[in-house]
């Protein structure tokens, strides 16, 4: 399904996101992240990194989304729930264009807009994994696929009751939990688009070899 340059961007996102995150905690005073949020990278010296990132992931997340319509196409809840999806994308797109409140700073309605935004994105990256799963069961590796889609879903519903909790309780790990969320989708979204792009692959093989 996902193929070309298209397909190494996708599968390309994730990791850059991840290595680009380093850059800018390791360069900012005082930066704790099993405490600071991830978004509050973007004040710091190299912030307009960060801000790259969100709008990169962002349209990768689209992409994606974009590439496995097909799947979807006849079914209503999975195509609901890759639409949850392409909002994700854009989510991170609006968290890099309304940065969240600088530190000690007044409370902006960019700020405002962008924790609201979160929360849109916490919610709707599980249910949107949950609702996309039935129609993932295509290719070699069909039951692992929906399977790991079904668990990336749970684990993220999972972390929402945390985060919960964590907020209930003001602990000072909500930057840890934070980086555990976007692993889970970093790990969902790197291996379905490694699968697809692969199935892809075998599937022009196979084609050729019986021409």
């Amino acid at each position: 399904i996902i193929a070309g340059t298209r397909a190494l961007f996708i599968i390309g996102a994730p990791i850059v996101f991840q290595l680009i995150m380093i850059a800018p905690q390791s360069f900012q005073p005082g930066y704790n992240p099993l405490r600071d949020t991830v978004s509050s990278l973007v004040w710091g010296p190299h912030g307009w990194l960060q801000t790259v990132n969100f709008i990169l992931f962002g349209a990768m997340l689209m992409a994606l989304v974009e590439e496995l319509k097909p799947l979807t196409s006849d079914k209503i809840w999975p195509r609901f729930g890759g639409f949850l999806l392409f909002l994700v994308g854009i989510g991170f797109i609006i968290l890099a264009v309304c940065p969240t409140q600088s530190p000690g700073g007044p409370e902006t309605i960019q700020a405002i807009i962008h924790g609201l935004t979160v929360y849109f994105i916490v919610f709707f990256f599980p249910a949107g994994c949950l609702l996309l799963a039935p129609v993932l069961r295509v290719g070699s590796l069909a039951k692992f696929i929906v399977t790991f889609t079904i668990v990336t879903g749970a684990i993220g519903l999972c972390l929402i009751l945390l985060g919960v909790f964590i907020m209930a309780n003001e602990a000072q790990w909500f930057g840890m939990l934070e980086r555990v969320l976007l692993l889970n989708g970093f790990l969902w979204l790197e291996i379905i688009a490694v699968y697809f792009a692969g199935e892809n692959f075998i599937n022009k093989v196979v084609l050729a070899r019986t021409m």
